[in-house]
């Protein structure tokens, strides 16, 4: 209540006292209306209600009300906590404001960036105080960028944002997917069941499997009617119909001519000349009356070595089988002459000359074993015929290693002879060409060289000296594939004609010479840096073994060097051993199949001492 109010009160009560009068009559003095009426007294004049909302004037309160007459809110801080690049006030409303961003840097959602800073989800902005420090901007240079969209190509930066170009195309060309887009993970091919085109026009009815176009079971039918048509498929074009007499109405006589009409169909005139009866052991065959009639010739099968059997196979031709046994290869310096593979090879006595070979470019055998099975990685394809295998109770995918019975028998003799030094091949490539052309392989039986009596001949590059009798009188290696070529990696070598002389270690150091007629050598090289140079062999030397020859040098052998008695093993070998190539070409086998591997690594052939 203000004074004046309360003066007022107490000038008119003091009125009334004094100028009431003694008899009570009414005073003639009048008040002021605000004195007179009270019920028009302002209510604010007695303080505000007690939460009734105000403004305090402090931006760092919020929430602002009256309380006992007092305009109050609850305070709030914008310093603590506050980014460092930044000073912040309070907008009394219980938020904060930047009231300023630090020289060299950027504010940008709610984070600190120096300048130069790289946004981190967009590689085509950055912070550029001179340009805006509340805001990222375009990074100068920049263009390439991925826009998280694995379904868009050629994404690009546009006014320091990332933009993603044209759509990728997630068609893979197989008619039996579904292909979508994710934007995670790109390109989704799901496979779909039903009718498909397997693009081979020869096949109807194709069938989608597992996300495949299936060849269907059905062709077409390409007969055009004409008999002096030849009718064909082509999988890219398909039916195709050519007139053609000489094919459409070929009976496969070569003593008639082919004819056709188009109403009559073929015919087939006799003819004269010279034919083929199919036999190759006949010369001059003649067609009569459209039958080729057998010739009076014979071919002559001699070839004058007293080393192979010569004679003639109906389907093959001469044959030049080799043969065992003594001969005389007419040297002097000679003695003990044998025939081995086809050729009269004798023994060099000290009349005969000595040999100095000499080869930097050689590798020494370290690895000698034969195949254990009929199976991929024992051996090889030696009759090219996918569809044959030896061993036929151990065997697969075209393999032919009939002898691998007794690789229990031999490999463990092999293993030591080799690791201990008594059995040294060493493989020499003379005229090496890498690009194709033939080169000589040649396998001697070699020593290791006084220059390096103690070199570590399984792991180190050693020098060896050939042993003489490993070379002919003309000092050629008796054991030599004249016919090696490079295909890549791939190296071949060897084949009908070519054999080689594998010797067997036994028990107790017995060796056993087995003759491998028609052998080849598949295997893989390693080049040295460079590739001017063979490292390293790695794989097989195969081929064919007379089971009588075999089975006669095994009981000629010592009793103690097998692990059974000797006319058992013989026995069972003989029930065992199956032949299973043919050498002569007359369409029965009469050798079995034999494999060996072999590793090598670098040597050198140096002169003896």
């Amino acid at each position: 209540m203000s004074v004046r109010l309360a003066m007022t009160w107490i000038g008119a009560l003091a009125l009334t006292v004094s100028c009431g009068g003694g008899d009570g009559g009414e005073s003639d003095l009048t008040f002021p209306d605000a004195v007179q009426d009270s019920t028009s007294v302002d209510t604010s004049e007695t303080g505000p209600v007690n939460g009734t909302p105000c403004d305090d004037e402090d931006p760092c309160t919020q929430g602002d009300e009256y309380a006992d007459g007092v305009c109050a809110g609850a305070p709030y801080d914008c310093t603590t906590g506050s980014p460092f690049c930044i000073t912040r006030s309070c907008d009394g409303e219980g938020g904060c404001v930047v009231l300023k961003v630090q020289a060299f840097f950027c504010f940008v959602d709610g984070a600190c960036f120096a300048e130069d800073s790289a946004n981190p989800s967009d590689g085509c902005a950055l912070c550029d105080p001179a340009v805006d420090q509340d805001a990222w901007s375009p990074a100068p240079g920049v263009t390439e960028c991925s826009d998280g969209d694995a379904c868009t190509l050629d994404d690009h930066c546009d006014k320091g944002k990332c933009v993603g170009g044209q759509t990728k195309d997630c068609d893979d060309k197989n008619p039996c997917t579904e292909d979508t887009c994710d934007e995670g993970l790109g390109c989704v091919h799901e496979n779909r069941e039903g009718a498909c085109e397997d693009g081979d026009l020869c096949t109807l009815a194709d069938t989608c499997v597992e996300g495949v176009c299936e060849a269907g079971g059905e062709v077409p039918d390409c007969d055009d009617g004409n008999p002096c048509s030849v009718d064909t498929c082509v999988a890219a074009t398909g039916c195709v119909n050519t007139v053609d007499a000489a094919v459409a109405c070929n009976d496969e006589n070569e003593c008639t001519l082919e004819t056709c009409d188009t109403q009559t169909g073929c015919g087939h005139e006799p003819m004269e000349g010279p034919c083929e009866d199919g036999d190759l052991c006949t010369l001059d065959d003649f067609c009569q009356a459209g039958v080729c009639e057998t010739g009076a010739g014979v071919p002559d099968c001699t070839n004058d070595n007293e080393c192979t059997d010569d004679f003639c196979s109906p389907l093959a031709g001469c044959i030049h089988a080799n043969l065992p046994g003594e001969c005389d290869d007419n040297e002097s310096c000679t003695i003990d002459d044998v025939c081995l593979g086809g050729k009269c090879t004798g023994k060099k006595t000290g009349d005969c000359d000595v040999c100095e070979v000499v080869n930097t470019h050689a590798n020494k055998v370290t690895v000698l074993q034969m195949g254990t099975s009929g199976h991929p990685g024992q051996g090889l394809d030696l009759d090219d015929d996918p569809l044959t295998c030896a061993p036929s109770t151990d065997c697969s995918g075209g393999i032919d290693n009939e002898l691998g019975i007794l690789a229990p028998f031999v490999n463990s003799g092999l293993a030591d002879s080799v690791d201990q030094g008594h059995l040294t091949y060493i493989t020499e490539f003379v005229d090496f060409d890498k690009e194709g052309a033939p080169f000589s392989l040649n396998f001697v039986a070699s020593y290791l060289s006084d220059t390096n009596p103690f070199c570590d001949f399984q792991y180190a590059e050693c020098a060896y000296v050939v042993f003489q009798d490993a070379l002919d009188v003309d000092c050629n290696a008796i054991m030599a594939f004249d016919n090696a070529t490079l295909d890549g990696t791939k190296l071949t070598a060897g084949g009908t004609n070519y054999t080689f002389g594998f010797q067997a270690s036994l028990i107790g150091g017995a060796i056993m010479v087995i003759s491998i007629a028609n052998a080849q050598i598949e295997a893989k090289v390693q080049f040295t840096q460079g590739g001017s140079q063979i490292f390293s062999v790695q794989g097989f030397l195969g081929g064919a073994v007379d089971k009588a020859e075999l089975l006669d040098t095994i009981g000629k052998l010592p009793d103690d060097v097998l692990p059974m008695d000797k006319e058992i093993v013989i026995t069972m070998l003989d029930t065992l051993i199956v032949n299973d190539l043919d050498t002569d070409g007359d369409g029965t086998p009469d050798a079995a199949s034999v494999a060996i591997r072999f590793d090598t690594i670098p040597a050198n052939i140096v002169p003896g001492e």
